[in-house]
């Protein structure tokens, strides 16, 4: 997740942030989210070294190229791989305090979103632009106007359809994003004759080959 952004003399356009999986290099080819625009890692420093590479938990500066200053805000997530999530919507366990209008925070950005209550500890989070989560991710969600905290929430469903969110058809696979894995979501879906390799790799983050070891 960047948190900041800035142009340095020999190096171009830097982004900071903290490496919350995987490890990144110089050469690398990453994607901006959620524009989608196409970046290559020209330089690495962790913990304000020159490094080789960088690793999850490191706190990161990436000199990038192929994006200008203004490509680069504050929330924007860098990350590798063929199946990365873009959506308005997001399905999310949430228990906290009902409200129509909501601020969301996740990764380094916020964002004003509309709560939709789709059943006990379920709910849907409508955004006004495109952003970038995963399964699993903790999201904060307070009050815009007095920013008094509402709840935490965690995303079940980072790419979901944007019909029929209450169906209970619906309803019984985010009840199953709760707590099964990809395997188990894939055997399952196989078995009803739906089985989306795409969806699963977005929205667990699995990489090229959906379902290969990391």
């Amino acid at each position: 997740h960047v948190d900041r952004s800035f142009v340095l003399d020999g190096v171009g356009v830097v982004a900071t942030g903290t490496a919350l999986r995987g490890r990144v290099r110089s050469g690398d080819a990453l994607t901006l989210l959620p524009r989608g625009v196409q970046v290559r890692i020209r330089t690495v420093r962790a913990n304000n070294t020159d490094v080789p590479e960088a690793r999850a938990g490191e706190r990161v500066a990436l000199g990038l190229h192929g994006v200008s200053r203004d490509d680069v805000q504050r929330g924007d997530v860098l990350a590798a791989g063929t199946y990365l999530p873009r959506s308005a919507r997001i399905d999310v366990l949430y228990a906290g305090e009902t409200k129509r209008q909501v601020l969301a925070h996740f990764g380094t950005d916020s964002a004003p979103a509309r709560l939709s209550i789709l059943a006990p500890e379920l709910a849907r989070l409508t955004f006004g632009k495109e952003v970038s989560t995963w399964h699993g991710e903790r999201i904060v969600l307070r009050d815009p106007a007095s920013h008094a905290l509402l709840g935490g929430a965690t995303v079940l469903d980072a790419e979901p359809p944007a019909r029929g969110a209450s169906k209970p058809e619906r309803l019984a696979i985010l009840e199953r994003l709760k707590n099964a894995s990809p395997l188990e979501l894939l055997e399952r879906q196989s078995a009803d004759g739906v089985a989306d390799l795409g969806w699963l790799a977005r929205n667990f983050h699995l990489g090229e080959l959906p379902l290969r070891e990391a």
